[in-house]
């Protein structure tokens, strides 16, 4: 367990897919900077899948907003696209393990189903929590949180 600055990873991920998708238009709201301890390399993972899906489910044209946000003794990390969102049926199992959401193109896109269960997992791992806020049509919002540093651990 290490000490990080959570904007940092953020910023590097987006750098990331600047580099990849120059044209893709992100924004990133953190109004301070924060302070965590844990697994810094886990923690970039989840923001780049997060990220790598708010890509590969919207269109080009619309943004993707990360959102950081203090609470109490933790931080939410919310990644919001404006794409197609996910069906209702799906958003209650679309952390389980191989899960793929039933859509028109679901067939013909990559992917096992693991990314968002290993993000859950690695979360968890971490003392917080994984969720997603949907509506068809609108994009979807997927938000983590975690302890602040020298915080006690949440309680699930």
């Amino acid at each position: 367990m290490v000490q990080y600055q959570l904007n940092d990873i953020i910023a590097d991920v987006v750098r990331e897919f600047k580099t990849i998708t120059p044209d893709r238009l992100m924004a990133i709201n953190a109004p301070q900077e924060v302070q965590l301890k844990g697994d810094r390399d886990k923690i970039h993972q989840v923001v780049y899948n997060l990220v790598s899906n708010a890509v590969k489910f919207s269109a080009k044209d619309t943004t993707i907003d990360i959102t950081i946000q203090e609470k109490d003794s933790h931080v939410n990390v919310c990644i919001q696209d404006y794409g197609r969102g996910i069906p209702k049926q799906s958003v209650e199992r679309i952390f389980d393990r191989f899960y793929k959401a039933e859509t028109v193109s679901s067939h013909l896109e990559s992917g096992m189903g693991l990314g968002l269960y290993i993000c859950t997992e690695i979360i968890k791992q971490q003392n917080g929590r994984l969720w997603v806020e949907s509506e068809p049509g609108k994009g979807a919002k997927f938000c983590f949180t975690l302890p602040l540093l020298d915080s006690t651990p949440m309680v699930n």
